[in-house]
């Protein structure tokens, strides 16, 4: 018996050994100058090779990818010096450099990024091996700047962010003074995806322009392509929607000429996604289904979960709550298997506002405070302010206005920092509401009207007819019918018109629903001006319910 478990405890542990590496190591090869090496890798195996480098010279090392690698430097106690994966994927080479202060060999360790991904090859260089100069090792400040930089980026909180942002800058003028306008778009490029990410919008959007006259400058079509591509998304988050479609629908031309078909899928994602912002509904569908099963295809989970998730509040605006439910869930599945928790954190908002439409308020609150968890600790300043906005909602629908002011207030403070359109005019309509509620009419018009100019200067046209239906509510509880009426007329037709854009019958429906609430008060409307002695109001209550 002893026997028989010895046995077995020595195959576990040979099986437990074995489980430790899940990629297949391969024996060191080394590494020549000038004499490439091509090779194809599967997502289960580690490719390494070797090269021995004398103290203070420089060494360059290029890895042309055909599937998108990340390439790791060890040193010859096999520690990790250095992880080198460049943001534009299999566009463009990974580079390694390094100046040893000693004698040394270093050991480089080739995989796959994705695990899921396809087997594919690239091409391994030993480019420059010599005595290093000045410039060399002004270089390697800049490049370990560079590094030290991304590696903080990478862990996504507010104090890595503030630490990589210092360090990017302190990497630019080097960067400058070696006339090496490719790194230096990196550092614009990763300085403007600092900001976004800290949900500083308007900072961003500097720096994704800057970024773009850097690409003109270098006249490379795949730096341009990158860097109007984030201008778009700079417009998008700015709630400059149209500007948004205008420059994606540039990039996408660009992507389909060199057949990038990753790039292709999410930029038809993103503009599904502006087409949704301005409530062009019909057409934000379109672009999703486009989107959705290229996805799977491609095995991009995360673009997946995103594009589920815009489907779900795409059907949110359309008024349909359980299918909307039905690919959040999804979604979120998704977002969480991947560990993405930018996207976790969306998802979570989502549900929030979907279950607060089913007036299931707590529920809704309970997803929003686990979105607001993340947003805290990645330092989405941004993302922050909207999930107190929509906390503040479900308060103000609890009845709670005290406390929906409360959140409302932190947001505006938030937002000084941030400056941003669009964040300052969610949380004035959401103001004018609560004021509204407590019946202080002058402090709910001043609300009220500030959110409506901001709302037509981002063509943001439903929060806009929003915003003129609670005006016109105020003047009806302040008597003023005939000025109510006025205001009212406009956004009747405003649903009357949209519900048009919808092809199936079950669309329009659904849309139009969520214009009840607006119908029925423009009818109580005209009973009060009937009421009042206005002879045709009755009859035009009639025609309306009768188109209701």
């Amino acid at each position: 018996m002893k026997k028989y478990s010895r046995i077995l405890f020595y195959l576990g542990l040979v099986i437990f050994l074995g489980s430790l590496n899940f990629y297949a190591q391969s024996e060191p090869i080394n590494l020549e100058l000038k004499k490439p090496i091509e090779r194809e890798i599967s997502n289960t195996e580690t490719h390494t090779y070797k090269v021995t480098v004398s103290a203070q010279n420089y060494l360059v090392i290029g890895v042309i990818q055909k599937v998108d690698v990340i390439v790791t430097v060890l040193d010859s106690n096999r520690k990790k010096i250095q992880e080198v994966d460049n943001p534009f994927g299999i566009q463009l080479a990974e580079t390694i450099r390094q100046i040893p202060e000693t004698d040394t060999e270093y050991f480089l360790e080739v995989k796959i990024l994705d695990p899921k991904s396809k087997p594919g090859r690239y091409t391994i260089s030993l480019e420059i091996l010599r005595l290093a100069t000045e410039e060399d090792r002004l270089r390697m400040t800049a490049e370990n700047l560079f590094a030290d930089a991304d590696v903080l980026a990478n862990k996504r909180t507010a104090e890595s962010y503030k630490l990589s942002e210092e360090k990017f800058q302190q990497s630019l003028p080097l960067f400058q003074q070696l006339k090496d306008k490719r790194r230096e778009h990196y550092v614009v490029d990763r300085l403007a995806r600092i900001a976004n990410n800290i949900g500083d919008k308007k900072k961003s959007q500097e720096y994704n322009f800057q970024a773009l006259e850097i690409a003109k400058q270098m006249n490379d079509k795949v730096f341009i392509a990158r860097s109007i591509d984030g201008v778009g998304v700079g417009f998008y988050t700015q709630g400059e929607n149209r500007k948004a479609i205008e420059y994606w629908t540039e990039v996408l031309a660009m992507y389909r000429e060199a057949d990038n078909k990753n790039l292709i899928i999410s930029t038809l994602n993103n503009i599904g996604s502006a087409y949704g912002n301005l409530h062009e509904n019909a057409k934000a569908l379109d672009y999703y289904n486009q989107v959705l099963e290229p996805a799977r295809q491609l095995n991009q989970r995360l673009l997946e979960s995103a594009v589920l998730r815009n489907i779900g509040v795409t059907h949110l605006n359309l008024g349909d709550s359980l299918k909307c439910l039905e690919y959040l869930e999804k979604s979120l599945t998704i977002a969480r298997e991947a560990k993405e928790r930018r996207q976790e954190a969306m998802t979570l908002n989502s549900l929030g506002s979907t279950y607060s439409g089913l007036a299931e308020e707590k529920k809704a609150i309970e997803f929003y405070n686990l979105s607001l968890v993340i947003d805290r600790e990645m330092g989405n300043k941004f993302g922050e302010v909207g999930t107190l906005n929509r906390i503040a909602y479900s308060y103000y629908k609890l009845k709670d206005n005290q406390k929906a002011l409360e959140l409302l207030n932190q947001g505006f403070e938030i937002n000084k920092g941030l400056n941003l359109r669009n964040l300052e005019a969610t949380l004035q309509y959401q103001s004018g509401l609560v004021y509204a509620a407590l019946k202080d009419y002058p402090k709910a018009r001043d609300f009220f009207q500030k959110a409506r100019e901001s709302f037509i200067l981002m063509e943001a046209k439903l929060q806009k007819q929003r915003a003129d239906y609670m005006l016109a509510q105020i003047e009806m509880e302040e008597g003023k019918l005939d000025e109510a009426q006025a205001k009212m007329k406009p956004i009747l037709d405003f649903f009357e018109s949209a519900r048009k854009q919808f092809i199936q019958p079950e669309q329009r429906s659904t849309y139009f629903s969520t214009a009840q609430t607006v119908f029925e008060t423009y009818i109580e409307l005209l009973m009060k001006k009937h009421q009042n002695g206005d002879k045709n109001a009755a009859s035009e209550a009639f025609q309306i319910s009768e188109r209701t």
